[in-house]
């Protein structure tokens, strides 16, 4: 595939142009309990990633999404679509990898995915649970961010 490298980390990992990566890893699936500080908000999260999308195509990209998280793949059907690959109960290490080398990791409230967003070197968009770094996107809680600064770092 055009574009592809090997990057050195822990172990050699394949680095794919055009990777999307959302992480839900660390977060229990805590469905309908909204209060609950890492209760994971799949409509908010699936806004986020249908906005991300949305400029993708305005930037004339393709793209994949790899979804990290815990659990059983209908506790995401939210995310059932093309284009959409569910890692789930996947290796931590593996998941780290993913979210170190996307192009644009999408980060849920939990401390593994700050981790991976302080780590990439990559476009992050964020939930503000956890205080944002320079240079990151951050969504409110209805998934909004500032599509049109996810626009300009895409050119």
């Amino acid at each position: 595939m055009e574009g592809q490298g090997v990057k050195a980390s822990a172990f050699q990992f394949r680095h794919v142009l055009n990777q999307w990566v959302i992480d839900a890893l660390d977060l229990p699936f805590i469905e309908g309990d909204a209060d609950h500080p890492y209760a994971m908000d799949t409509v908010r999260m699936a806004r986020t990633l249908e906005a991300v999308e949305a400029v993708l195509r305005m930037a004339g990209r393709a793209w994949e999404v790899r979804l990290h998280s815990q659990g059983a793949p209908e506790e995401f059907s939210a995310f059932a679509r093309p284009g959409v690959t569910l890692f789930l109960d996947t290796d931590p290490m593996k998941s780290l990898a993913d979210l170190i080398d996307a192009d644009v990791a999408i980060l849920s409230r939990g401390s593994f995915s700050y981790a991976a967003g302080i780590l990439t070197e990559g476009i992050v968009i964020a939930d503000p649970y956890y205080p944002p770094q320079d240079g990151w996107l951050v969504c409110d809680e209805s998934g909004a961010f500032d599509a049109s600064a996810l626009l300009d770092r895409l050119r």
